[in-house]
């Protein structure tokens, strides 16, 4: 499918559903609008920084996990001898 046969396929539908067709107009509009796209581009950057800390922060915390239970292991074999 190109990308013609989609845009096809949008009209078509659009043709054929008031709803899809108020959706898409309302769409073009927003796209037009510089002030919504900004804004809609600071919190999708906003979000990535969010995940981006959060897997960050995980990671942190598996490998100091990790360290913590290399030092447990070798608390316990220091006792079993």
């Amino acid at each position: 499918m190109d990308k013609n046969s989609t845009i096809e396929m949008i009209e078509m539908v659009m043709s054929k559903d008031e709803a899809i067709k108020l959706a898409h107009e309302k769409v073009k509009e927003l796209l037009k609008d510089e002030k919504f796209l900004h804004k809609m581009n600071i919190e999708s950057q906003r979000e990535l920084k969010y995940e981006s800390e959060m897997a960050y922060a995980e990671d942190k915390g598996v490998k100091k996990g990790k360290k913590k239970g290399i030092e447990q292991g070798e608390l316990n074999i220091a006792k079993k001898n």
